[in-house]
């Protein structure tokens, strides 16, 4: 083999590692591109994770304090209840009254 056809063997050579390494550079960039996208939509997720848990957290305070309310409620119910109870035997006892009075 002649210095002629070594150098275009060298020549075909270089072409193709620099055609491999152009290959190569557009991959890397490509990659990072995808990578620095993927990296934006994890914050956004984590963000809006974050957003959830918070309101989840609210909605959880609020039905607390619905359930404290309705307890507090329940309690009240029954004093009025007891106190309704015991209204009504006055009541039945005044008509009782009346009656023997009226008699």
């Amino acid at each position: 083999m002649n210095t002629g056809e070594r150098i275009g063997k060298i020549e075909k050579r270089v072409n193709t590692i620099e055609k491999a390494v152009q290959i190569l550079t557009e991959l890397i960039v490509s990659h990072d591109e995808r990578l620095v996208k993927t990296l934006n939509n994890d914050e956004d997720l984590n963000a809006k994770i974050s957003a959830l848990v918070d309101a989840q957290i609210r909605s959880e305070d609020k039905l607390q304090a619905l359930i404290d309310t309705q307890m507090r409620n329940e309690d009240r119910l029954q004093i009025i209840n007891s106190a309704l109870g015991q209204l009504t035997q006055l009541v039945e006892k005044a008509h009782s009254r009346i009656d023997r009075l009226e008699n």
